[in-house]
């Protein structure tokens, strides 16, 4: 049921949220990758935990910006076991892939010691593609203009405004802002 489903959704940014704010900060700590002592759980726990407020709110907005996104654009296209697959995948499979790219560039290629890497974002840039892959296919499904359009704008001020949000540039917030206004301006309009 679409209840379930959207409990399902929220339940990572709960999960996140419980883990920032009720655990102790040693126990975050044990969940962080350290590039100077790496374990290899921490590969994968290291997604679990940010290192501030700004930083769990901005990866958890852009979240759940995207995954409505693709969840809309799935049930849309009656594809909503691939959705969960990928999904799944991406969970899975972009904290691993994001801590051992991270820890190889710094650690290997810059020489550069990290001692505590922490976040989200490689799952929400997993999700932003597997977005950009709905666009994609929407696109050479030859759906009616308006979803396309819907696609492509959530896609654009979704990146703008994180963009935005993580960097702390109001420019970028406000243009993701207006480009989603000139998204919905534009489905609505008749050719």
């Amino acid at each position: 049921s679409i209840i379930i489903k959207t409990g399902v959704i929220l339940l990572l940014p709960i999960i996140l949220g419980v883990i920032h704010y009720l655990t102790p900060a040693s126990f975050q700590q044990t969940l962080a990758l350290d590039h100077t002592n790496p374990q290899f759980y921490n590969f994968w726990t290291s997604a679990l935990v940010h290192h501030n407020n700004i930083h769990l709110f901005a990866n958890l907005g852009g979240y759940l910006l995207l995954m409505i996104s693709c969840w809309g654009i799935s049930r849309h296209w009656k594809e909503e076991r691939l959705f969960w697959i990928g999904a799944s995948i991406i969970f899975v499979a972009t904290p691993i892939v994001t801590s051992v790219s991270s820890y190889v560039a710094f650690t290997e290629i810059l020489e550069a010691e990290v001692e505590n890497e922490r976040g989200f974002s490689g799952v929400v840039g997993g999700v932003a593609g597997l977005l950009f892959m709905y666009i994609l296919d929407t696109f050479e499904k030859k759906q009616r203009e308006p979803l396309g359009v819907l696609s492509v704008g959530l896609y654009l001020s979704v990146l703008l405004a994180s963009v935005g949000i993580m960097t702390g540039r109001t420019q970028a917030i406000l243009i993701g802002i207006a480009v989603f206004m000139i998204t919905i301006v534009a489905m609505r309009t008749t050719y």
